[in-house]
């Protein structure tokens, strides 16, 4: 399932019957304006005329070339540009559609830092070896922006305002913004396609970002700035694999969507958090129908109801490493894992019997150690894992609350336990308000049955 709005839109308008070629034969750094720079052919006699409404421009050189806008703007219906650099620091742009495109060991360029353009299709290609570059610090009304074929087309955002766009596809290019701001229906990322932010305002209002279509790979580095989704929902491995790397900035999805990790059966979603705010106000799903991962290691997650493994043959994995979470409800299918030093808030907990839940412990002492403080309750089944840090040897009398909650149910079927040294073994313990995990030496009559059942558990790991 692939939720971008579809492109076939576009083809219902096309360029008119009497459209017009017309080619640039003037100088570098000539203007667009002067009419004796254009010819009908490309190596022709210039004067036939600026491009106009129904005519196409193609701006194609054999030695790299400047074209410049002027006051009086432009108002073709295609712009068709190789080896050239178009320079639009003022003036007005309205046309159809812009193909940059750049063969090996070419380029091509538009550096429009001012004035306002306004088009359907803006798309943006480079052969292997070659360079195409689209830099915006002024405004642009478009419809569909793409880009695609090959690592080094790219499109720059420095400034500027970006609005009307029923689709963004980045499709093998790269979209690198760091001011202003870009609003659109769909953001999507796929081909090796790549979205850096480093700043600015990203708004996907319908859909999006969508990482990875078609079996293929994209990726979003959200550094600074601020992202959000408007719509449905944001996909990381829709059909494809799919990554979001978060390292600051804000990110929110909207209280009526969902983010999704591993959307597609075969897929693999992964999104890292290691600094800044996420926040998804309704569902995350952390393997949906394949493979998700969800590495926290810093910043800040808020999350309303968090599930690992949504579908039975899914697989989802929350690493929670560093940072704080915060969550209305965790419902672990699959594999919640919680590490020293970091900061858990949550309401419920709940654990189904084909769940894992994986807990560093270090010394008791610095009382740092994670544990699951539910504000209201929590349901245990499934198998509890628990790992040592490496500077920590347990002792006895070593103790650790690891759950707390107004009502706490269930317990947990199998324990994967690491070994103590001899004469010490691990005692759980339950009431109806926590879940105690104890290094004790136990009464010899209990010793040879809680002793005999340790050993199944502790050798032997849930299978999934």
């Amino acid at each position: 399932m692939h939720l971008a709005r579809p492109l076939t839109f576009f083809l219902l308008l096309s360029t008119p019957l009497l459209a017009t070629d017309k080619y640039y034969v003037g100088p570098d750094n000539g203007l667009w304006s002067d009419p004796n720079n254009w010819s009908l052919s490309l190596n022709g006699t210039g004067g036939v005329g600026v491009p106009t409404p129904s005519d196409r421009a193609f701006l194609k050189s054999t030695q790299p070339k400047t074209v410049r806008f002027d006051a009086v703007g432009a108002s073709p219906d295609w712009i068709i540009t190789t080896n050239v650099s178009l320079d639009q620091s003022v003036g007005n742009v309205t046309y159809y559609s812009t193909n940059l495109f750049a063969e090996a060991g070419q380029f091509s360029r538009w550096q429009h830092s001012a004035g306002d353009n306004q088009a359907n299709v803006l798309s943006i290609s480079a052969a292997n070896g070659g360079l195409t570059e689209y830099t915006i610090g002024g405004s642009a009304y478009l419809r569909w922006i793409d880009i695609s074929v090959g690592a080094n087309a790219v499109f720059t955002q420095t400034g500027g305002v970006i609005s009307g766009l029923d689709d963004f596809s980045v499709r093998g290019g790269t979209y690198a913004m760091s001011g202003g701001s870009s609003s659109s229906d769909s953001l999507t990322a796929s081909y090796g396609g790549t979205i850096n932010q480093i700043g600015g305002s990203v708004d996907s209002g319908y859909a999006g970002p969508i990482l990875g279509i078609s079996g293929t790979t994209g990726t979003y580095n959200l550094h600074d700035g601020s992202l959000h989704n408007g719509g449905m929902s944001e996909i990381v491995g829709e059909s494809g694999d799919g990554i979001f790397n978060q390292y600051g900035g804000f990110h929110r999805v909207n209280s009526d969507g969902a983010l999704y990790l591993g959307w597609g059966a075969t897929t693999h979603g992964t999104y890292n958090l290691s600094n800044g705010v996420l926040t998804v106000p309704n569902q995350m799903r952390v393997g949906y129908n394949g493979t998700g991962v969800f590495n926290q290691t810093g910043g800040e997650s808020n999350v309303g109801i968090l599930t690992t493994r949504y579908l039975p043959q899914s697989h989802g994995t929350y690493n929670l490493i560093g940072g704080t979470l915060n969550a209305n409800r965790i419902t672990n299918n699959d594999v919640f894992a919680a590490y020293p030093k970091t900061n858990l808030v949550l309401n419920t907990f709940e654990q189904a019997s084909t769940g894992q839940l994986s807990l560093q412990l270090d010394d008791p002492d610095n009382a740092d150690y994670p544990h699951l403080p539910t504000s209201q309750s929590a349901s245990l089944a499934g198998n509890l894992t628990i790992s040592l840090a490496s500077d920590y040897t347990p002792a006895l009398g070593d103790s650790f609350t690891l759950i707390t909650a107004p009502n706490l149910s269930g317990s947990f079927s199998t324990y994967t336990l690491p070994p103590l040294a001899d004469g010490l073994t691990w005692l759980p313990s339950y009431s109806p308000t926590s879940f105690t995990l104890s290094v004790s030496v136990p009464e010899p009559a209990a010793a040879a049955v809680f002793g005999a059942g340790m050993a199944v558990v502790l050798f032997s790991r849930k299978r999934k």
